[in-house]
């Protein structure tokens, strides 16, 4: 039997009901790499897959070979090497103590709930800038989204973004 294939860039608005159909074809499909320099890519979608692929030491972020020049490619850019410390790119234990204190907020309500919030925010934001005729794409979007949002996974208030620079 031929693995599914899987892109992970045609998703769409709700990418659940995908997973659902990979998990019940046996959770592991054959698709589009998320980097160009890779052919292909196999991906899991079952708790028990992904845990034992974390583990397995072939199967490890950065193993000898292609993967390892990717990898190094996409540090040598300061955006990029900021996303290869996450939690999508950690190795165990690193990955662990990384995702904990997040997991929550991967579940589908979870999702749907901060999806709902941003669709609002944004709309509330675009609405003002639209009003005022002008906007800072930066002071006026990204940071009170990007706030809103580790505000809500934090479980803090941050009153003023900026005096976080000061």
């Amino acid at each position: 039997m031929t693995a599914p294939h899987f892109d992970p860039f045609a998703l769409g608005d709700d990418p659940f009901p995908h997973f659902a159909r990979m998990r019940a074809a046996g959770g592991i499909a054959r698709g589009v790499a998320p980097y160009p320099e890779l052919a292909d890519a196999h991906y899991v979608f079952s708790h028990e897959l992904v845990s034992g692929a974390l583990k397995h030491p072939a199967l490890l972020q950065a193993p000898p070979g292609t993967y390892e020049e990717v990898r190094r490619k996409l540090v040598d850019h300061a955006p990029m090497a900021l996303l290869s410390r996450s939690v999508l790119l950690a190795d165990p234990p690193q990955h662990g103590a990384l995702r904990r204190p997040v997991a929550g907020f991967f579940s589908r309500p979870a999702i749907e709930a901060l999806t709902q919030g941003l669709r609002a925010l944004s709309h509330e934001l675009v609405e003002r800038a639209l009003a005022g005729g002008r906007v800072d794409a930066v002071a006026g979007l990204a940071v009170p989204v990007s706030f809103w949002l580790l505000q809500e996974i934090l479980g803090i208030e941050i009153e003023d973004p900026w005096a976080l620079n000061r």
